[in-house]
This record gives structure tokens, C-alpha cells and sequence, in this order.
């Protein structure tokens, strides 16, 4: 994809944020008390309960993505809220990335498939590798690296 492709794709992405922003603004400024109670009321005891677990549940994926994604520990028990902080962060990156250039763009990949391919020590003797395929390139090029540096060797010392 090219970067004029990423841009319009950000941009496009970027337009849906702030709508869905905004439209999450005017429910929680214009209907304070249906904050908790978002979804459409329901006659029976037995969906209200249902209706709430389900609550709970989205209430604490989305504070888990805050909390491991962008390092956001809201004590927030709004769900819409809580919606809305990560439509402010996911927003945040995305301006972050439409103001990149194509240079910062390639170099940010670049450390990007690094840090993939780079094992990293988790505990004792294991290391955590996010791509599977990625170790194997990783031992590639360090096997790569080493007869590079061995021929130089062989080629300085005259030992052919």
C-alpha cells in the first residue's frame, strides 16, 4: 500500500472516530441517566439481568484494552465512557500517523518488524516471539551476519 493509500485509509478511519465521538457526546449531554442504562429498556427482570452482566462485561474488555493498549487505568464505570476515552486515544493515534511523513512512516515499520523478530526474555530460559516466522528470520540473518564477518576475517588474514 502506498502512503497516499495509508493516508486516505487514516483519514477515513480518522472522519468515522469523530462521528461516532460525537454522536457518543450528545447521548451522554443530553441524557445524563443513560450512561449506565444505554441499551433499550426491556419489561423482563430476566433480560435486565442479562442486559447488565453484559454491561459488566464490555465495561472491563474496554477497560482492559485502555489499560494494555495505551496504559489508561480509568476507574470509569460508564460504559459509554469508557467508549469514549478509547475513541480519544484511538483518535490520538490515528492524527499522530496522518501527520507522519513518508520517511517517519518507513522508519516506524521498520522498527516496528524489529521488535517483532527480536525474541524477548519472558522468564528462566523462554522467550516470548510475537510472529512465530519471525525467530526463524532472526537466527536467519544472525547466521548471515556471522559468515559475513568470518569471510572478512578469512579474506584479511590471508588464510585461503
Amino acid at each position: 500500500m502506498t502512503y497516499e493509500q495509508e493516508q486516505a485509509q487514516y483519514q477515513a478511519q480518522l472522519n468515522k472516530i469523530k462521528a461516532q465521538m460525537t454522536e457518543l457526546e450528545e447521548i451522554i449531554n443530553n441524557s445524563p441517566e443513560t450512561i449506565y442504562t444505554h441499551h433499550n429498556h426491556r419489561k423482563s427482570h430476566i433480560h435486565d439481568i442479562f442486559r447488565q452482566r453484559e454491561q459488566e462485561q464490555e465495561r472491563m474488555i474496554l477497560q482492559m484494552m485502555l489499560s494494555e493498549k495505551y496504559g489508561d487505568y480509568s476507574s470509569e464505570n460508564s460504559v459509554l465512557k469508557l467508549r469514549y476515552k478509547l475513541l480519544e486515544h484511538e483518535k490520538k493515534d490515528i492524527e499522530y500517523k496522518l501527520k507522519e511523513t513518508k520517511n517517519q512512516r518507513r522508519a516506524n515499520k521498520t522498527l516496528e518488524y524489529l521488535e517483532n523478530i527480536t525474541p524477548q526474555h519472558v522468564s528462566g530460559r523462554v522467550y516470548k516471539v510475537n510472529d512465530g516466522d519471525a525467530f526463524g528470520t532472526f537466527c536467519l540473518w544472525f547466521c548471515i551476519i556471522g559468515t559475513v564477518i568470518v569471510l572478512i576475517y578469512v579474506l584479511i588474514s590471508g588464510d585461503i
